[in-house]
């Protein structure tokens, strides 16, 4: 239930475009209106409401068949806000699709909407993903955790509020665990030293 959850742990037979697979589905994912499958073999699989381009298909058609994600073949991690979803590439970077007017992106272009994926600005690390409405948050392999987007009640785990175009790190966590997502607020653990 709600919006964005990163790391999901759904599983089932997915259908691409109402054909069975053999790949298998690793995870499923639900933002405000429309839901996403990781499958196994890295290949994302996007339906419902496309008014942003947040499916990845190259269109802005909505979807009632699953349809595969342009250009996405090595994706581990995968995560939904309102109109815009974002994967980890196995590589360790990022793409996020779909509305982009607050950030959400994260590759520093100020208006406009994405309707394939389009890498992240600076991030080449990452292990997972979780996003918020309008707001994406990434750990790295060290420990420490990006966040970009929409900030209004500062979501993004910095003092001001302004939209942030490009992740920004936070400098309060050292060594997350997980960003998971409650609610609207994102929660991080934090490895406390003895």
């Amino acid at each position: 239930p709600g919006t964005g959850n990163g790391s999901g742990n759904g599983t089932g037979n997915g259908s691409g475009n109402g054909a069975a697979t053999s790949a298998g589905v690793a995870s499923v994912e639900s933002g405000a209106r429309h839901s996403c499958s990781l499958r196994n073999d890295g290949a994302v699989y996007c339906w419902g409401r496309n008014e942003k381009g947040q499916l990845g298909d190259g269109s802005t058609q909505d979807r009632v068949r699953a349809q595969r994600v342009q250009g996405l073949s090595d994706a581990v991690d995968l995560a939904l806000g309102d109109q815009h979803t974002c994967a980890v590439r196995r590589s360790g970077a990022v793409v996020c699709w779909g509305a982009g007017g607050q950030g959400q992106l994260g590759d520093g272009n100020a208006a406009g909407a994405a309707t394939a994926p389009r890498p992240v600005t600076g991030i080449t690390d990452a292990t997972q993903i979780s996003a918020g409405a309008k707001h994406t948050c990434a750990r790295h392999r060290d420990g420490k955790v990006s966040c970009w987007g929409f900030n209004e009640t500062r979501q993004l785990g910095h003092e001001k509020t302004q939209v942030s175009r490009t992740p920004e790190r936070i400098d309060a966590f050292i060594d997350a665990v997980q960003v998971p997502r409650v609610e609207r607020t994102l929660a991080f653990g934090a490895k406390e030293d003895p």
